[in-house]
């Protein structure tokens, strides 16, 4: 079922926001024109996500003291422990046992409606 969030314009690239959807804690990330959705509690010890931040990391690169910064304006960070997670995916960047539950996000027109 298909829930407004907000308009388009409420978000800049590069931010997130929370907001409670039928009693549920989601943080939406805009990155460019893109949006998306995740639970607003850590997996690890239920940290409110939107209390972290967000940011890029440091990519595998093949050659060693070699670094690359990628992901900008994908990767929460749990404000307590500081575990990281993709907000495309919800996987955490740190143990795979830990995933932020992600929800499909649709823009029609000026709204962002997400699918609860």
């Amino acid at each position: 079922m298909k829930q407004w969030v907000c308009k388009v314009d409420n978000l800049e690239s590069g931010e997130m926001k929370t907001f409670k959807i039928k009693n549920r804690q989601i943080v939406l990330v805009r990155n460019g024109d893109d949006f998306h959705a995740v639970s607003g509690i850590c997996p690890h010890q239920a940290a409110l996500m939107g209390e972290g931040t967000l940011k890029g990391t440091n990519l595998t690169t093949a050659e060693v003291g070699h670094y690359c910064y990628g992901k900008d304006s994908q990767i929460i960070t749990c404000p307590w422990h500081h575990y990281e997670f993709d907000v495309t995916t919800g996987e955490s960047l740190f143990d795979s046992k830990y995933k932020l539950k992600t929800y499909t996000i649709e823009v029609s027109e000026e709204d962002v409606l997400i699918d609860i």
